[in-house]
C-alpha cells in the first residue's frame, strides 16, 4: 500500500530536474541559499524561493522525507514574510503560488512518517491555496491526495468521494498524469476487501496503465504494468501477468531503477515457478532476493524470501527452503509496528487487570445482595441510567460530527460549482475581447481606407476645379473627412483589448495633448511618466479620461485666452491623477456656466467608475480640472 502512494505521489508532484548526480545537485543548490536581512521585496527574490522548492523536491527523489520537510518549512516561512513585503498584485500572486507549492511539500514529506493526519492537513492548505489561485490541476491534484491519505488510513469510502472530485476536476484537461493518479485510487477502492469488485479494479487499474502509455510517461507506465502484474497474480492469472512482464522487461532494464528490477524478478519468477519452470524461476528469485537485502523495506526481504522457499521446497532442497523461510519470518518481525505491539500488550495487561477488578467486584456484590438486596437494586439502577445517558452523548456526538462533516462536502462541492463559474465568466470575457478586436479591424480597415480614399479624391478635386464655390465645398468635405477620421482613430484606439494597459493610455493621452497643443499658440507643458507601465485597466475607465483631457484642453483654448496651459498624469499603484490647468480668464463654478462646454459631462464620466472630477476657477484665475481615482474598477 505505501509503494501505491508513493507512486501517486510521484505521478502528482512536479520537481525541477537536474542531471547532475544527487549530493551534487544538493550542494549546488545549498550554496545559494542566502536570506536577505533586509526589511524589502522584489520579484528577483523568488529565486531564492524557487532554490528551497528545488532543494525539496531533490531530497524528494531520494527519499528523504525529514530533509523535505525541513527546506520545504523554510521556504514557506520566507514565502510568508515576502507576503507581508509585497506592494503589488503581481507580488502577491507569485508569492500566493510558492504559498501553495509549500504547502504540497510539507504535506508529502509526511509520507514517509506515516503522519497521515498532518499529511491531510497541509493537504487542505493546498486545496485552499489552489481553489483561491483557481488552479484547476492543483486543485484536482489536492482532492488526489488527500483520498490517498484517507486511502492509507484504511478509510476507503472517503478515499473514493475525493477521488471522485478530483476526477471531476481533472477529466476533459490536458493533467493526464494527476487523472490516472485518481483513477488509481478507484482501483484500489474496488479491489479492497469491502469493496472486492474484480472488473472494476482491473477497469481502473488498465485505465490507469493505458493513460501513462497515451502520454508516453515511461516510468509511470512501467509501474502502473508492475501494479497490473500484482494484481493478476494475486488472484492467480499467472497467464495475463506473463504478458505484460514479457512486453516491459527491456524498460525495466534500460531504466536501472533497483525497486522496479526487484519486482520484475519476483513477479516473473513466481509466474515461471507456476509453470514448472523451477530453475530460472529460482535464478530471478535469488537475485530478487539479493537486491531486497540492499533495501529498507522489511516487506520486500520478508516477501522474497518467502517466495524462494516455497522454489526450493518444490526443488527439493527443504534444507536450503526452511533457512530462507525463517529468514523471512525474521524480517517479518522485524517490520512489526512495536509501537503496536506496546499498545496491544498494554491493552491486553489492562483487560486482565480489570477481568480481575470485575471478579472482586462481583464476589462483593453477592456479599452486598445477601446483606442488603433493595441498595443493590438502586445501585444497578443508577448504573443503567449512567450507561444509558452515556449511550445518548456518544450518539449525539457522532450526529454532530456527521453533520460537520456533510457540511464541509457541501462547501467543496460549491466551491469547485463557483470555480467552474468563474471559468465560464473568464471565457465569456475572452469572447467579448475577441470581438472588440475583430470590430476594431473591421472599422479600421473598411471604413478607416474609405474615408482616406474621401480626402485623398476631395484634395485632388479641388485643384483641378476652378470654380470657387466648389472648391470651397471640397475642402469642407476634406476638413470633415479629416476630422471624421481622426475621431474613428479614438473610437479604435478605445475599443482596441490590444490598448487596455496604462502604456497604451499614457502614450495616446500624450501624443493627442501634442497635437491640440502643437499650434495653437498658447504655451504648454506636458507632464507624463516615462515608465512602461503594463497593468491592464478596464476599457471604459481608459476612454473616459483620454475623453476628459480632450475636452478640458479643447475648453481652455476655445473659451480660457489663456497664455499657457499644463497637462499633467501621474499613477501611483491602481489609481490615477489627471490635471489640465490655464492661467485664462475663468469662471464663477456656483454659475449657470459652470454646467457648460460639457463639464456635466466629464463630471458623468469620472462618475460612471466612482472616479471623481474636481473643477476650481473663479473669474481672472485661470481654470484646473483635476480627475482622479482608481484604473480597474
Amino acid at each position: 500500500m505505501r509503494q501505491v502512494m508513493r507512486l501517486y505521489l510521484i505521478c502528482t508532484f512536479c520537481i525541477v530536474g537536474f542531471h547532475s548526480q544527487a549530493q551534487e545537485a544538493i550542494d549546488s543548490i545549498k550554496k545559494l541559499l542566502v536570506v536577505p536581512e533586509s526589511n524589502s521585496f522584489k520579484l528577483q527574490d523568488t529565486n531564492l524561493l524557487l532554490d528551497y522548492w528545488n532543494l525539496s523536491a531533490e531530497y524528494f527523489k531520494y527519499g528523504e522525507s525529514d530533509s523535505m520537510n525541513k527546506y520545504a518549512s523554510q521556504g514557506l516561512t520566507l514565502t510568508m514574510r515576502f507576503a507581508k513585503l509585497a506592494n503589488n498584485k503581481i507580488e502577491k500572486d507569485v508569492l500566493a503560488q510558492y504559498e501553495m507549492i509549500f504547502y504540497r511539500n510539507l504535506g508529502i514529506s509526511y509520507f514517509d512518517k506515516g503522519d497521515y493526519p498532518t499529511q491531510i492537513k497541509y493537504f487542505l492548505k493546498y486545496l485552499n491555496k489552489a481553489t483561491e489561485l483557481n488552479s484547476i490541476k492543483d486543485i484536482g491534484t489536492a482532492y488526489g491526495n488527500i483520498a490517498t491519505c484517507n486511502r492509507e488510513m484504511e478509510d476507503y469510502n472517503q478515499a473514493f468521494e475525493y477521488a471522485k472530485k478530483a476526477v471531476i476536476v481533472l477529466e476533459n484537461t490536458p493533467y493526464k498524469n494527476s487523472l490516472a493518479a485518481a483513477y488509481a485510487i478507484y482501483a484500489g477502492y474496488y479491489q479492497s476487501s469491502s469493496n472486492a469488485n474484480y472488473d472494476s479494479a482491473y477497469h481502473y487499474k488498465k485505465l490507469v496503465n493505458t493513460i501513462f502509455t497515451e502520454v508516453k510517461n515511461t516510468s509511470k507506465e512501467v509501474g502502473s504494468t508492475i501494479d497490473l502484474v500484482a494484481f493478476f497474480q494475486s488472484y492467480r492469472q499467472m497467464d495475463s501477468s506473463l504478458v505484460y512482464l514479457n512486453k516491459i522487461e527491456d524498460r525495466v532494464m534500460e531504466m536501472e531503477n533497483p525497486e522496479n528490477i526487484m519486482l520484475f524478478y519476483a513477479f516473473k519468477g513466481l509466474a515461471l515457478f507456476s509453470k514448472g519452470n523451477n530453475n530460472e524461476s529460482l535464478r530471478l528469485l535469488t537475485l530478487a532476493r539479493q537486491m531486497a537485502e540492499q533495501t529498507e523495506d522489511r516487506e520486500d526481504d520478508s516477501n522474497t524470501a518467502k517466495y524462494l522457499s516455497m522454489v526450493l521446497a518444490a526443488s527439493n532442497k527443504p534444507i536450503d527452503a526452511l533457512n530462507y523461510l525463517d529468514s523471512a519470518f525474521d524480517a517479518y518481525s522485524d517490520d512489526i509496528n512495536t509501537e503496536k505491539v506496546r499498545l496491544l500488550t498494554q491493552a491486553q495487561m489492562n483487560f486482565e487487570f480489570q477481568n480481575e477488578r470485575t471478579i472482586v467486584a462481583e464476589e462483593n456484590k453477592r456479599q452486598r445482595l445477601i446483606r442488603n438486596f433493595s441498595i443493590a437494586g438502586g445501585l444497578f439502577m443508577l448504573l443503567f441510567a449512567m450507561f444509558i445517558f452515556y449511550r445518548y452523548r456518544e450518539r449525539h456526538k457522532t450526529t454532530l460530527l456527521l453533520a460537520e462533516k456533510n457540511q464541509a462536502i457541501e462547501k467543496a462541492y460549491t466551491d469547485l460549482q463557483n470555480t467552474q463559474q468563474d471559468l465560464v465568466e473568464t471565457e465569456k470575457q475572452r469572447e467579448a475581447q475577441s470581438i472588440r478586436v475583430r470590430i476594431a479591424r473591421d472599422i479600421h480597415d473598411e471604413i478607416g481606407s474609405g474615408l482616406t480614399k474621401i480626402t485623398l479624391l476631395s484634395d485632388v478635386a479641388k485643384k483641378k476645379s476652378q470654380q470657387a464655390e466648389v472648391a470651397d465645398s471640397l475642402s469642407k468635405i476634406t476638413s470633415y473627412s479629416k476630422g471624421v477620421s481622426s475621431s474613428l482613430s479614438e473610437i479604435v484606439w478605445a475599443i482596441n483589448p490590444g490598448h487596455d494597459n496604462v502604456a497604451s493610455l499614457i502614450s495616446y493621452l500624450k501624443s493627442t495633448a501634442g497635437s491640440l497643443l502643437e499650434d495653437s499658440g498658447v504655451n504648454s507643458r506636458l507632464d507624463f511618466p516615462d515608465l512602461e507601465i503594463s497593468m491592464t485597466i478596464h476599457p471604459e475607465i481608459k476612454r473616459n479620461i483620454y475623453l476628459v483631457m480632450k475636452e478640458a484642453i479643447n475648453n481652455s483654448l476655445k473659451y480660457s485666452r489663456a497664455k499657457n496651459i499644463s497637462v499633467t498624469f501621474e499613477i501611483k499603484d491602481n489609481a490615477f491623477k489627471l490635471e489640465v490647468a490655464d492661467d485664462g480668464i475663468g469662471f464663477e463654478t456656483s454659475s449657470a456656466n459652470a454646467t457648460g462646454n460639457g463639464l456635466f459631462n466629464m463630471q458623468q464620466r469620472m462618475r460612471q467608475h466612482d472616479n471623481s472630477l474636481q473643477i476650481v476657477s473663479s473669474v481672472g484665475n485661470g481654470c484646473r480640472i483635476l480627475a482622479e481615482g482608481k484604473l480597474i474598477s
